[in-house]
């Protein structure tokens, strides 16, 4: 209900489902990002391609979020509005498993900076740096490529992390035994059913 009251169009949302693989593949206490587009709706890049949702959904899927705010001074109603025109563009298009720096396919985290490098807004976060080793690199791309976790750490003010996550130093982690408690009672629910 905080996260309703406070998120308005253009606001990142981080999230993190610790229940399955992927999580230990990317890694921290958040594991997608998507873009705030209004009212419940949100966008982002999954294996599906480029879709929409909606928060309740969000609130279902994953066990943490995290709410941010960019750091816009100058002509932010523009600049949202151009970064959130920019990600619906990018409706259907595929998932970039390649992490590669073009958009004819994007993944999660790329989508969201590059609809504000779209629109005139620069996040702070770099994805790439070429090399000319094919096998080497795809192997940087995927370690370079942004990883949600990273996004705190561009122009980003944080407005809400749920009770599952704490703030520490430059990152944020989980606090793993309010996770563990919660996980159990979820599990023992299920199979009491």
């Amino acid at each position: 209900k905080k996260v309703k009251k406070i998120i308005v169009p253009g606001d990142i949302v981080l999230v993190g489902d610790h229940r399955h693989m992927s999580a230990m593949i990317i890694g921290g206490a958040v594991t997608h990002a998507l873009l705030f587009i209004n009212g419940h709706t949100l966008i982002h890049a999954i294996a599906h391609g480029v879709q929409e949702t909606t928060l309740r959904k969000l609130f279902q899927e994953y066990d943490t979020l995290i709410v941010l705010r960019p750091l816009i001074d100058d002509q932010k109603e523009k600049i949202v509005s151009k970064a959130i025109a920019w990600a619906k563009e990018q409706m259907n298009k595929p998932y970039d498993y390649e992490f590669d720096t073009d958009t004819e396919k994007l993944f999660c985290t790329q989508l969201v900076n590059e609809a504000y490098h779209h629109a005139g807004f620069d996040l702070g976060l770099t994805n790439h740096e070429i090399t000319n080793n094919i096998v080497t690199e795809q192997i940087r791309r995927w370690k370079n490529a942004i990883r949600p976790k990273d996004m705190i750490k561009g122009k980003v003010k944080i407005l809400f992390l749920s009770s599952f996550l704490k703030k520490d130093e430059n990152s944020v982690v989980l606090r793993e035994a309010l996770w563990i408690k919660n996980t159990m009672r979820s599990i023992t629910k299920k199979t009491q059913k």
